[in-house]
């Protein structure tokens, strides 16, 4: 597991190695997108002791949406460990919407701002 370190505001979460390879293979744009909406969400999920749990999300960066569900722990005083992700169909985003088991954003403003900086970088996509 690696655990994520940031400067200035703590925000405290875990990362499965198999988790960040799965983000790797996606395409870039789309697993910057992701990796962003998971540390904008991580301290406000639920936690429930001695269960695994998931939650849905989208990626409108690309012409087409990307649904994906994302299987973590989070017990309660521990930081959440993400350790799987997966693309899944709109039936099944829309199911897990239904059941309020989506990530929910305001905007996407930082994903806008961060690939924005990568592409003047020089980064690929």
């Amino acid at each position: 597991m690696l655990r994520q370190k940031y400067i200035g505001e703590n925000k405290h979460y875990e990362i499965d190695e198999s988790f960040i390879e799965k983000i790797r293979d996606m395409p870039r744009p789309i697993g910057i997108d992701i990796a962003i909406q998971v540390d904008e969400v991580a301290s406000d999920l639920p936690s429930l002791n001695f269960w695994q749990q998931n939650i849905a999300g989208v990626s409108h960066i690309d012409k087409e949406p990307f649904f994906f569900i994302i299987e973590y722990f989070h017990e309660e005083d521990e930081a959440p460990i993400f350790f799987d992700i997966n693309e899944i169909d709109v039936n099944e985003y829309l199911d897990l919407y239904n059941n309020n088991k989506i990530i929910k954003l305001n905007d996407n403003r930082y994903t806008d701002e961060h690939l924005e900086k990568n592409n003047q970088c020089g980064a690929t996509t």
